[in-house]
């Protein structure tokens, strides 16, 4: 366990970098990282970096700390031992590969979904571990132990097969389900891994790709639909159906109906709900429990890279 404080730079203050923040006036809102960094107690701010003098200057006028054009710059005057990189995923092995003094960081927290593809985001984890770095990426539903114990322990051990929907494309949004979905069941390689060979298209507006790994089945979406901001599952076993709200933070749980024979949503009763209610803090969350999740390192690469890969293999196919 890490008994000191994380002192921090971040790299790249866009919109999950600073600027959501900024933006919204609710201050129990915690969507950035600059805001979840300076506000956690384990934590130490120490500088920010980005390449648009705009940038830095709001987080200069934010934060009372010293910003930075050049990340290594910014790695010979200041003193870390954690790096939060924030900046587009294009760019991110070409950030890494361009650090010349890596002694300082002992962390590295990466954007989602970590690189261009699942080969760069492999070759960003070996640059690290080379120089005996534990990198995380920021799937923060991942960490929230909401998740990983309360719903985890909801879905079922025998086969399921899921129904997922998703905007804002594959990389964006449609990772967060994939990540999710394998939390509670990942493969064991990947050749274990599925990819439907047909995609269909419904009046040219709906996308379907059919993805299975062991006993899970997902069919995921992409509809015409406005009202669905972010991303939604509905889950079906035998003897259980779960469905999500539009963000992930509220499941409802039916079981079957032994009365019924009919083969729809009708043969199963609601019975409870379950809501995560710091969903406005997710990224504090991240923080506020990544300190006790360090040990769990070599799970969570391995659920990262499972991500990427079942990520590249859709954009395929779309």
């Amino acid at each position: 366990m890490y008994k000191k404080k994380f002192k921090t730079i971040i790299v790249g203050l866009g919109n999950i970098g600073m600027l959501y923040d900024l933006k919204n006036k609710n201050k129990n809102y915690y969507y950035t990282h600059s805001k979840s960094i300076k506000f956690s107690r384990n934590y130490d701010l120490k500088a920010g970096v980005d390449i648009s003098n705009q940038k830095r200057n709001l987080f200069k006028k934010k934060f009372k700390l010293p910003v930075f054009k050049d990340l290594n710059t910014a790695l010979n005057k200041v003193d870390i031992n954690l790096l939060v990189i924030a900046t587009d995923e294009n760019n991110h092995f070409k950030l890494l590969e361009n650090i010349k003094n890596f002694k300082k960081i002992k962390y590295i927290i990466l954007e989602k979904p970590g690189g261009k593809n699942y080969k760069e985001l492999n070759s960003i984890y070996k640059i690290c571990e080379k120089n005996n770095i534990k990198l995380f990426l920021n799937y923060f539903r991942m960490y929230d132990d909401y998740y990983s114990k309360k719903i985890k322990d909801i879905f079922f051990r025998k086969s399921i097969e899921v129904i997922a929907n998703y905007k804002r494309g594959i990389r964006n949004n449609c990772s967060h389900i994939i990540n999710l979905l394998l939390m509670f069941n990942n493969p064991k390689s990947l050749k274990d891994i599925k990819i439907a060979t047909f995609i269909k298209h419904f009046n040219n507006k709906n996308k379907i790709i059919n993805v299975c790994w062991n006993n899970t089945k997902v069919i995921f979406i992409d509809p015409d639909i406005k009202k669905l901001s972010l991303v939604k599952i509905q889950v079906f076993s035998d003897k259980k159906y779960i469905s999500s709200n539009n963000d992930l933070s509220e499941f409802d749980l039916y079981e079957k109906n032994k009365s019924t024979l009919i083969s729809n949503n009708s043969e199963f009763n609601f019975y409870k709900t379950i809501k995560n209610f710091n969903k406005e803090k997710y990224q504090k969350l991240f923080y506020d429990n990544f300190e006790k999740k360090i040990k769990y390192y070599k799970y969570y690469k391995k659920i990262s890279l499972l991500t990427s890969y079942i990520i590249d293999k859709m954009l395929i196919k779309n």
